[in-house]
């Protein structure tokens, strides 16, 4: 859960609202392809014949520091851009650690 700021409106007291990885800004995504079309020049997409690292700050500039996209079947991936939050990510233990 991604954790933002506010002031307690959500009646937890703790001056925080959780909300999900679905609240992530990203490109649009359509059913089982996700947002891959986006790469796609002959679908119209428009990072189709950029550069990994440049869509990637496209994406940034776009979005924000914090940019969801949907791959295959829509299955999540985040990318972090800020590197305070790439190290808040990789320090905090886990159970499962798929990073």
């Amino acid at each position: 859960m991604l954790q933002h700021g506010n002031n307690g409106g959500d009646g937890s007291g703790d001056g925080t609202a959780k909300r999900g990885i679905r609240d992530i800004p990203g490109p649009p995504s359509v059913p089982f392809f996700g947002s891959l079309w986006t790469t796609c020049s002959w679908l119209g997409g428009e990072y189709s014949g950029v550069e990994y690292h440049r869509a990637s700050e496209m994406r940034m500039r776009r979005y924000g520091p914090v940019v969801r996209e949907n791959l295959f079947r829509n299955f999540p991936l985040v990318h972090l851009f800020d590197a305070g939050d790439i190290r808040k990510v990789l320090g905090r233990p886990s159970k499962y650690p798929l990073r």
